[in-house]
């Protein structure tokens, strides 16, 4: 992507048609910065999270404004893509998640991080049982457990890529979960599925 500077910016978006005042400009450009769309850079160094107090200096200081330059984010997830992460989290949990790159990342893993816990219990106590783990259940585990160990762009575009999935997964695993609470019910399964 092209970098530009905070003084370009301000000379572009400060005349006609914008007529854009350099408060409002730097408040969109910090927006844009806790939004995940774009990384700062400022004293040779990369600003690529907005908690990093760094910004502190280059938004309130106007000519270390001027001076930063403003790049896109890298190659991570767009905001459609953060937005249907989003939307498939809001789904699950029933309760609003942001599209903040770094806030989205933690609502994945600490979100679904009962749902995580029980597609794990239940593919090892099916295969335990020598029985067939359900194909959606089974890509919900792989895909779940392995964002654990994923940086925060990575774990959005995992399950991004396999958003239906986890959705019909972590669904059938709720379901599969009640049915199996009674502890008679795992061996009538077993049985059923040897006579069949």
């Amino acid at each position: 992507g092209l970098e530009v500077s905070g003084r370009y910016l301000e000379g572009h978006f400060g005349k006609a048609p914008y007529g854009g005042d350099i408060d409002v400009i730097m408040i969109v450009t910090a927006a844009a910065m806790r939004a995940g769309e774009i990384e700062i850079m400022s004293d040779g160094a990369r600003l690529r999270s907005y908690t990093d107090a760094r910004l502190d200096s280059v938004f309130k200081n106007l000519p270390k404004f001027r001076a930063a330059g403003v790049l896109p984010k890298g190659d991570g997830p767009d905001v459609e893509a953060k937005t249907r992460v989003a939307r498939l989290i809001d789904e699950l949990t029933g309760e609003r998640t942001p599209i903040v790159t770094d806030q989205l990342a933690t609502a994945i893993t600490t979100g679904l991080a009962k749902d995580r816990e029980r597609v794990a219990r239940l593919t090892a106590t099916l295969q335990g049982a020598g029985m067939k783990v359900p194909s959606s259940i089974e890509t919900a585990h792989r895909v779940l457990a392995r964002t654990v160990n994923e940086d925060d762009e990575e774990r959005i575009g995992s399950v991004d890529a396999a958003r239906l999935d986890i959705k019909e997964g972590v669904l059938a695993a709720r379901k599969l979960d009640d049915l199996l609470a009674d502890d008679g019910r795992l061996e009538l399964l077993r049985t059923a599925q040897c006579i069949v």
